[in-house]
């Protein structure tokens, strides 16, 4: 991962693109227990990276478990949001 790493900051001096370390995290995906993640330390730009046990990317939630729980709950509450919203509009232009 080092070296990846390396790799992306001598490619952002070459072409001029910035790395943000403030808002870049870390993810051990892994099936068994997370508790190797404390001996691990990335740094981007001179800066260390946190490890969290999951992220949001692209929209999408990726868990350090591999799974898509966290994912498929937030759908479902968005969904539940978006159909009360349209309840609530439709009950109060039907009342009107």
């Amino acid at each position: 991962m080092r070296v990846l790493l390396n790799i992306c900051e001598e490619y952002s001096k070459e072409f001029s693109v910035a790395f943000d370390a403030v808002t870049s995290v870390c993810v051990q995906v892994s099936k068994v227990s997370q508790s190797s993640v404390v001996d691990l330390q990335f740094t981007v730009e001179g800066r260390s990276l946190n490890f969290v046990k999951k992220c949001t990317h692209l929209g999408h939630i990726i868990s350090a478990r591999l799974d898509d729980k966290c994912d498929i709950v937030s759908r479902k509450t968005l969904c539940v949001a978006k159909l009360t919203m349209y309840w609530c509009t439709l009950a109060n232009v039907i009342l009107w």
